[in-house]
């Protein structure tokens, strides 16, 4: 009998502390960044990391930045993700467990309080930002509000380029082949052996590169290629453009869909 009264004593005390750890904020469509609750801030404001990952209930992640603007915080880069993977094009209402400073676990509900239908991918997609530098930092440790809000590619970072139509072994192999001579000799080098990919969107994807002696002489690129391949829907005859910001071996290299 005491075993049990124990029991739910301890369920209780659980339910009672996440709810106290649990927010609501909206999702608006027609902007990229979310303000977190005011109760939060008081809350978890000094010890919320800069950068958080929030966990759908199908293990998906979406690393978000955090930004404070005098005593607000926000959800920034990496926040409107989830416009796209989740289809949320009339907004939806987002339910957030802090779990510790760097993680959240989130439940999504539609305008009208049904549940948003979560993706299950095998194995479950991760969305990871590129980190920028951490000189605009303030005293709690979490990144300034700078504008623009929204990352974009410096033209520096395209330096040399070059562009491809995809072909379908580029989809669907997992490997996409860029020939050495030329830019890929220019920018990888024989020595490269990875790179972080980061795209329009400033989510970065951890690539391999293999130097292949075939009939012609190439680079293949592997790791996260796939993974960067099915999370933006690229297709045969989907022109890129890649681009290193100097010559010999570069550890981040850039990629844009928006071509011309």
């Amino acid at each position: 009998m005491e075993n049990s009264v124990s029991n739910d004593e301890e369920l209780y005390s659980t339910i009672i502390m996440l709810k106290f750890r649990t927010y609501c904020i909206s999702f608006d469509p027609y902007e990229s960044i979310a303000q977190l609750p005011s109760l939060f801030t008081k809350d978890f404001g000094s010890k919320v990391t800069d950068y958080v990952t929030l966990n759908d209930s199908n293990h998906n992640e979406f690393e978000v930045l955090v930004q404070q603007k005098e005593n607000k915080f926000y959800f920034t880069r990496g926040w409107y993700e989830l416009y796209k993977f989740y289809n949320l094009r009339f907004g939806a209402w987002v339910t957030l467990v802090y779990l510790e400073p760097s993680r959240f676990v989130m439940r999504l509900k539609d305008r009208f309080g049904k549940d948003v239908a979560i993706p299950n991918y095998d194995p479950p997609r991760k969305y990871i930002l590129h980190r920028e530098d951490s000189q605009h930092h303030n005293n709690f440790g979490v990144a300034r509000f700078r504008e623009p809000l929204s990352y974009h590619h410096e033209k520096g970072y395209f330096q040399h380029a070059f562009v491809k139509w995809l072909n379908v072994s580029d989809v669907t192999s997992g490997y996409l082949e860029i020939s050495f001579n030329g830019f890929g000799e220019l920018v990888m080098t024989s020595d490269c052996t990875e790179f972080s990919l980061v795209d329009d969107s400033g989510h970065k994807w951890l690539c391999t590169v293999d130097l292949v002696f075939d009939s012609n002489k190439y680079f293949k690129i592997g790791g996260q290629w796939r993974n960067f391949c099915d999370c933006r829907s690229l297709r045969e005859g989907t022109i890129i453009k890649i681009g290193a910001p100097k010559l010999g071996i570069n550890s981040i290299v850039y990629i844009t869909l928006k071509v011309f």
